[in-house]
């Protein structure tokens, strides 16, 4: 992988993820500039799949006052970091039943994506074709940029798998229940960077709690 490639925008190939040195590997988009965060397309290659993802500043006009008064806090859900990009590529790279899924219930039934910012880990999950179905959730918020990343993102997805958005905020027990009742029971639920703040654990765990079952895996 060419040298600083992630941070330059460019696509991240499965090699990126291996073999890399305790200090920040060179595809880390931690202290990349404020065009390849916010403004410039996410390009994320990994064994043979291809998605491009929107980035902002904010979701929308409504996003970073949302933020602040849930668990996210800094409207950090409108970019791409580091952990979404090498959970996305394991689940591109190793897609159930290979992490631990029976292959029944890996390819007939639901993952669902927590916190999913703009879709890198879902869509990724949607991409491997080992689910039925993928539920992209965040903020409501940052629904819009969801909904443009899996259209933008349709075309390289299979036909078989139906990508779903829907607005959850962790602390609302209803629109949890909801989701459980809409699109469970889930097989699978993914998160990449979910955790900044310490107020962040107790809604994630509530979350959780909620939407697994026995047969989950986290």
């Amino acid at each position: 992988m060419p040298d600083d490639a992630a941070a330059r925008g460019q696509p991240l190939e499965p090699s990126a993820f291996t073999d890399a040195p305790a200090e920040l590997p060179d595809w880390s988009r931690t202290f990349c500039g404020y065009n390849e965060r916010f403004v410039a397309p996410f390009s994320f290659a990994v064994a043979g799949h291809r998605l491009s993802l929107t980035q902002s500043f904010v979701a929308s006009p409504a996003h970073q006052a949302e933020a602040r008064s849930s668990a996210d806090g800094l409207a950090t859900g409108s970019t791409v970091w580091d952990a979404g990009a090498v959970l996305g590529a394991m689940l591109l790279r190793q897609p159930p039943p290979t992490v631990g899924l029976s292959a029944c219930g890996g390819c007939e039934g639901a993952c669902l994506d927590l916190g999913s910012g703009t879709g890198i880990v879902g869509l990724a999950a949607a991409a491997s074709g080992a689910f039925a179905r993928v539920v992209l959730t965040d903020l409501p918020s940052v629904v819009s940029l969801l909904e443009a990343n899996a259209a933008r993102n349709a075309a390289r997805l299979p036909a078989s798998v139906r990508v779903s958005v829907e607005a959850v905020r962790w602390e609302d027990a209803g629109a949890t229940r909801r989701l459980l009742e809409r699109h469970g029971p889930f097989r699978l639920v993914v998160g990449g960077d979910l955790l900044y703040r310490p107020p962040t654990v107790q809604p994630l765990l509530g979350v959780l709690d909620a939407v697994c079952g026995a047969e989950t895996h986290v």
